[in-house]
């Protein structure tokens, strides 16, 4: 059921509000025997014998929702998103980012977000012809701006004042990392809806790096 082929997929496509969501993970710290071990130290039972396996511990811990212990470990992600999404996730306050800078890099690709699927308030399809005209006029949109872009800083504009009207379906690229109590809290919210249910693909593969965190859930 927990196929560890993670690594041989270079990204997760994540159906984020968008279908342009990429998350990635690249590194772990820690492993599911510190989770336990740091558990056993709550009730001083970090050097005695054991009452019971790594797994049936994290397995209660999950059930009891004790997640202090699995802030020991870490995960590191490398992220894409559109603008509009990325500033949706940033509210949840968990990570320490370092992204893409087009202040201090002016060989950036820009890359912009089209939807496959243009929707109505209510999640139902437009007709095909506004489909059209919708994406026609968006990627004229973006091939505008790339030239001005393009010709701002051909004529010596600034990097920090060339970007400043950038649109908010703008890809960026970026590094997060947080504990992993906090990336099983933030992807069970993102995840728990038709629309999100790549991320919970994520947790998944998340959790293949901690071999009794897989077995408990």
């Amino acid at each position: 059921m927990f196929k560890n082929d993670f690594f041989t997929n270079p990204f997760y496509e994540l159906e984020e509000n968008c279908d342009a969501c990429q998350l990635r993970l690249t590194a772990t710290m820690g492993s599911d025997g510190d989770i336990a071990e740091t558990a056993r130290q709550s009730f001083n039972a970090g050097r005695g014998p054991r009452k019971s396996t790594n797994e049936a511990l994290i397995g209660s811990l999950l059930k009891r929702g004790h997640l202090t212990p699995f802030e020991q470990c870490e995960v590191r992600f490398r992220l894409k998103a559109p603008e509009f999404v990325w500033k949706q996730w940033l509210r949840h306050r968990i990570v320490s980012i370092n992204e893409t800078s087009l202040r201090y890099s002016k060989d950036v690709v820009l890359e912009f977000y089209e939807p496959k699927v243009w929707r109505d308030a209510k999640g139902v399809p437009l007709p095909d012809d506004v489909q059209r005209m919708l994406s026609e006029n968006l990627r004229q949109n973006h091939e505008t701006y790339r030239k001005i872009y393009q010709w701002r800083l051909d004529n010596g504009v600034a990097l920090e004042q060339a970007r400043i009207d950038m649109p908010a379906t703008r890809i960026t690229d970026a590094w997060w990392k947080c504990n992993l109590r906090e990336a099983i809290h933030f992807m069970t919210l993102r995840g728990t809806n038709g629309l999100n249910w790549k991320f919970d693909v994520m947790l998944v593969e998340c959790a293949t790096n901690f071999p009794n965190l897989s077995r408990s859930r």
